[in-house]
C-alpha cells in the first residue's frame, strides 16, 4: 500500500489482489532505487518489478486472530518475527522453512540441555529442511523415477553423552562431520563386499 502512517483505500481490487497508489516518500524510494530520473506519475502509472527496492523495513506482521491449533499455531509463532524478511526475500518459502527450522531447534536445544530427564542419557538431536526437487527429463532418465526426491539439509545439531560431553554443531561444522561419517561408511561398505567377495565368489557371478 502507500507505506505511510495511515492505510489508503484501494484504487483497484481483483478476486486475488488489491492495488493501492504509492506514497510520496515509497515513490522517491523506488526512484532511488531502481529508476532514477523518472517522475512519480509514471511510477505510479506504471507497472514495473520493485525487486530489491522492496526492503524488509516496509512489511511488519501482526497476527491478531487465536492462534489454530497444533502445529500450525507453532509455526506461526516461530515465523512471525521474521515475516518481513521472508516476504520480501529472493525465496519465500524457502526463508519460511529456514526460520522455523531455527525456531524449533533453539527451543529443543534449550529445553534438552536443561532439562533433568535427559541428563543420565546419551542423547543426539539434529534438525533440519526437507526439500522436495520435481524431476527433470534428465534427472527421472537418469534415475528411471519421475517422482520428487526429497534432500534432508542439516541446519544444526547437539548432542551431550553419560560422560558429559556437551557439543553444539553449526551447520559448517556439522556438514564436515557428516561427510567424514559418509566417507567412513563407503569404505566399510567397500570392505564388507571384498570380504564377501572373498568368501563366495560366485555370488557375484565369479
Amino acid at each position: 500500500h502507500g507505506i505511510d502512517d495511515a492505510i489508503q483505500p484501494p484504487k483497484r481490487v481483483s478476486s486475488v489482489r488489491a492495488a493501492y497508489e504509492a506514497s510520496d516518500a515509497f515513490a522517491a524510494h523506488l526512484i532511488a532505487s531502481v529508476r532514477a530520473g523518472t517522475s512519480k506519475e509514471v511510477v505510479r502509472n506504471t507497472p514495473f518489478p520493485i525487486g530489491k527496492a522492496l526492503t524488509p523495513s516496509y512489511f511488519r506482521c501482526v497476527y491478531n486472530q487465536e492462534a489454530p491449533d497444533e502445529p500450525h499455531g507453532t509455526i506461526i509463532n516461530n515465523i512471525q518475527s521474521t515475516m518481513p524478511v521472508i516476504v520480501s526475500g529472493d525465496a519465500p518459502p524457502l526463508l519460511a522453512a529456514i526460520s522455523n527450522a531455527q525456531a524449533e531447534f533453539e527451543t529443543s536445544y534449550r529445553s534438552v540441555s536443561s532439562s533433568p530427564i535427559y541428563r543420565d542419557k546419551n542423547f543426539f538431536y539434529i534438525a533440519g529442511i526437507n526439500i522436495d526437487i520435481s524431476p527433470t527429463e534428465e534427472t527421472a532418465k537418469a534415475h528411471r523415477s519421475e517422482f520428487m526426491r526429497t534432500h534432508f539439509v542439516p541446519w544444526a545439531a547437539y548432542y551431550h553423552t553419560l560422560r558429559g560431553e556437551r557439543c553444539l554443531m553449526e551447520q559448517d561444522e556439522l556438514f564436515a562431520k557428516l561427510e567424514s561419517y559418509a566417507e567412513a561408511t563407503q569404505q566399510e561398505s567397500l570392505q564388507r563386499e571384498r570380504s564377501l567377495f572373498r568368501e563366495d565368489p560366485h555370488r557375484y557371478g565369479v
